[in-house]
């Protein structure tokens, strides 16, 4: 199993040599929104880090020097967190690897509890994998899929 798990992380990490996970996975970044995607093989887990910031322009305030307006608007800028442990079972690839949500750390007030809430699309990617398993889906599909069920910055920020 660890070898075979070793060559499907080589591959990652074959893709991703001379850029990083962001550039691998095409995500494109905009003025005021960043996304952040970094992975970790450690053994027979994988630590897997997203992070998401919004940034407010700045205003010049003329009455304020520009470290106080600077200091300001550091407050009023977004970020989100979002950290999970991806273990690899003795018979991988033919049993699904299990996610599981090892912090999440933000600052966006919210209506929903996102620790929560993301422990749910933990579960949920957990028990779809659970039914619909393949061998033949690699370590970076895998964590694409994932990407794919929590890209949704946006409407965190506007729910707010």
């Amino acid at each position: 199993m660890t070898g075979l798990l070793s060559r499907r992380f080589q591959r990652l990490e074959y893709f991703v040599n001379n850029t990083n996970l962001k550039d691998y996975y095409g995500i494109v970044d905009t003025p005021e929104r960043s996304v952040n995607v970094d992975a970790v093989q450690k053994n027979t887990e994988t630590i897997f880090t997203i992070s998401f910031k919004e940034s407010i322009p700045m205003i010049n305030i003329r009455c304020l020097p520009m470290d106080v307006i600077c200091n300001i608007a550091s407050y009023l800028n977004c970020y989100l967190t979002i950290k999970t442990k991806i273990v690899y079972p003795q018979d991988y690839p033919f049993s699904p690897p299990q996610w599981s949500l090892a912090c999440v750390q933000h600052n966006i007030v919210s209506r929903l509890n996102l620790k929560e809430y993301y422990e749910y699309l933990v579960e949920t990617h957990n028990n779809q994998y659970q039914v619909d398993w393949s061998p033949s889906i690699h370590v970076d599909i895998d964590i694409l899929d994932f990407i794919s069920k929590i890209n949704h910055f946006d409407y965190l920020i506007e729910c707010r």
